[in-house]
């Protein structure tokens, strides 16, 4: 039995069909959406922690910056910071310490956010 390019011995065609075809592309298709979708989403997610990533850089700056000052120079106070608004209180903790809470202020990619951090640094009297 002769057989034409494409065609079976029973006189089926072989492939896929017109049905199949756009099924199989629709799927690609929701698929593919489905995982731009969720790039999106990580990506917010990564600037957001950069984000809180610098502002917890800026309060360690801060109590690096007064570690071993004289406990009169340690004062509450302000500051801006990379764009970013730093404001912190200290409290005094017997005659050699000092607590300060600091909390760093910034607009991330969810809107206004706050990282508050605190330790307590040693201190000359």
């Amino acid at each position: 039995m002769k057989t034409r390019r494409g065609v079976t011995r029973h006189g089926r065609r072989t492939g896929f069909t017109l049905v199949e075809l756009i099924v199989a592309m629709l799927m690609l298709t929701i698929g593919l959406l489905g995982l731009a979708g969720v790039g999106a989403v990580v990506l917010k997610q990564m600037r957001g922690g950069t984000y809180q990533t610098v502002a917890a850089s800026i309060a360690q700056s801060r109590f690096e910056q007064f570690e071993g000052d004289p406990c009169s120079s340690i004062v509450s106070g302000t500051a801006t910071v990379r764009g970013m608004t730093e404001k912190w209180t200290a409290a005094a903790v017997g005659l050699r310490a000092k607590t300060i809470r600091d909390t760093v202020t910034f607009v991330g990619t969810s809107g206004t956010r706050k990282v508050g951090i605190h330790t307590v640094v040693s201190c000359t009297p």
